[in-house]
């Protein structure tokens, strides 16, 4: 774990070899603000590690709660949980590609015998960029059905439009996306990340979103 990094002999050989396992080009951010002090480097990009592990369990959460809430409310308007096996209204090519191949990584992983995929699987195999994507302006119609952007926010203020909540989910999405590629996060403003997401939360539940915020402090 991350933690430990204060029990490690850093000799010149584990250097050597961390250096060459993760990467040159890997470890050259972090050695230009270590001075190109190589354990310093390291421990920097240890540091970032356990930086990203603490946005782990909110980003998670936000993640959950945001397609739980979509699914939900297209759930209420078409009447049926289904929908989301083909989705009733014009998707985006990025979004079709999306759909498919989560649906299909799903029946591949099926045993002869298995019950059917189900909507609640197919809404957690579902990745956050598809989810995210259905805030884009090629899906204007369908968050101008009556209520449904508030049936899925219901803490969205008032003056806020799709356009508002897509810029609030996109911002989330493309932390949540720098975190799951081990970007270097050290110019992050984290404090500015933890209250994004926390708001996305409280879109949907100040419950939720006080118990995330009591759990992960910045």
């Amino acid at each position: 774990m991350a933690e430990s990094q204060e029990q490690v002999d850093y000799t010149n050989l584990l250097l050597a070899e961390l250096e060459r396992a993760l990467s040159p080009a890997r470890l050259a951010p972090y050695m230009r603000i270590a001075g190109h002090d190589r354990k310093f480097a390291i421990q920097l990009y240890l540091w970032n590690a356990r930086l990203s592990k603490a946005f782990l369990f909110p980003l998670n959460v936000a993640e959950v709660t945001v397609r739980n809430a979509i699914h939900h409310a297209l759930t209420t308007h078409y009447g049926s949980a289904d929908w989301i096996f083909n989705p009733p209204f014009q998707q985006t090519p990025q979004s079709v590609r999306s759909h498919q191949t989560a649906h299909a990584r799903l029946l591949a992983g099926r045993r002869a015998g298995a019950p059917p995929v189900t909507a609640d699987d197919l809404v957690a195999a579902l990745n956050f960029d598809f989810w995210s994507n259905l805030f884009r302006w090629e899906y204007d119609a369908l968050w101008t059905l009556p209520g449904l952007l508030n049936a899925t926010f219901p803490n969205l203020p008032a003056a806020e439009t799709r356009v508002d909540v897509q810029n609030r989910v996109q911002k989330v999405n493309a932390f949540r996306n720098r975190i799951a590629h081990h970007e270097p996060m050290h110019r992050a403003r984290h404090r500015d990340y933890h209250g994004a997401i926390l708001d996305l939360i409280g879109l949907i539940s100040t419950e939720a979103a006080d118990w995330v915020k009591a759990c992960s402090p910045p």
